[in-house]
């Protein structure tokens, strides 16, 4: 995440320029409007995001249905008037989309007792997967302002998965089980750490690279000056594809609180000699 902030300075700097250069180039021998206002800022933002559906691992019969996780987003917004009730503009983000999703199941174990004999034990077992994914997406907006200090927006929004990851644990929930005969043994994962067992670790495979989600919002405008804005945002992502090519019913949605500071690069006032 840090690496990014050079960028996005970076285009704040190259937009700032863009606005100054435009206001010189402006007459004084008669007065004008100036251009519709514009803005542009940093993006911060925390939620949580929820697994929909379900998906299946490598593991045979493994299903995980429900899931969810604390999320991050960083990056951009440009923000451009039609007039002074509707405006357009983009955000440019990087998102962190990763959950957890976890089920315990009882599964029937054949223990060694000795080298002759064996028994089949019912022991319980947990199974939790971990996925982290990271995402840039870019999302061209339309934003209703019916007053200063209001507004309501929706972006459609394309987003590439640039980074996703899975690994797949299976924890045995008792240490001892009893025989059928009465006797107590103790029970553990040959070769696991704590009575945990990672059973798949690497890259999320069938991971579908692009997708499209629908990103309604609805946030308030508190001034700073002349030139800048700080805006709490909510935004629930609506995903509209599935983000694995080889599930049925497997997407991500998520919710954001952002915090959006935006500096002003042309205000809406008249320009006069």
């Amino acid at each position: 995440m840090r690496l990014l902030f050079p960028y996005i300075i970076s285009v704040l700097l190259i937009f700032s320029n863009g606005s100054t250069l435009s206001a010189q180039g402006s007459t004084p021998l008669k007065p004008k409007l100036a251009p519709n206002q514009q803005e542009i800022g940093l993006v911060l933002g925390v939620g949580q995001n929820l697994l929909l559906g379900s998906f299946s691992p490598d593991c045979p019969n493994c299903l995980f249905e429900e899931g969810n996780k604390v999320g991050y987003s960083i990056g951009m917004v440009y923000d451009h008037e039609f007039n002074e009730i509707w405006k357009w503009g983009f955000t440019a983000l990087i998102h962190q989309l990763g959950f957890e999703s976890a089920y315990r199941e009882i599964e029937d174990i054949a223990l060694e007792i000795s080298n002759t004999k064996t028994e089949t034990v019912a022991l319980k077992f947990r199974h939790l997967a971990e996925v982290d994914m990271s995402t840039f997406a870019f999302s061209p907006y339309i934003k209703w302002a019916p007053s200063s200090w209001f507004f309501l927006r929706i972006g459609v929004t394309p987003y590439y998965v640039f980074s996703s990851t899975l690994t797949h644990s299976k924890e045995l929930l008792q240490k001892t089980a009893v025989l059928s005969d009465g006797q107590s043994v103790t029970v553990e994962i040959p070769g696991s750490e704590n009575g945990k067992a990672i059973l798949q670790s690497g890259d999320f495979k069938y991971i579908n690279a692009f997708g499209v989600n629908l990103d309604p919002a609805i946030g308030l405008n508190f001034r700073m000056g002349d030139f800048f804005r700080f805006s709490p945002v909510f935004q629930y992502s609506i995903p509209i594809n599935n983000i694995s090519s080889n599930e049925n019913n497997f997407k991500i949605s998520s919710w954001r609180i952002f915090a959006e500071i935006r500096m002003t690069l042309r205000l809406r006032k008249s320009i006069t000699e």
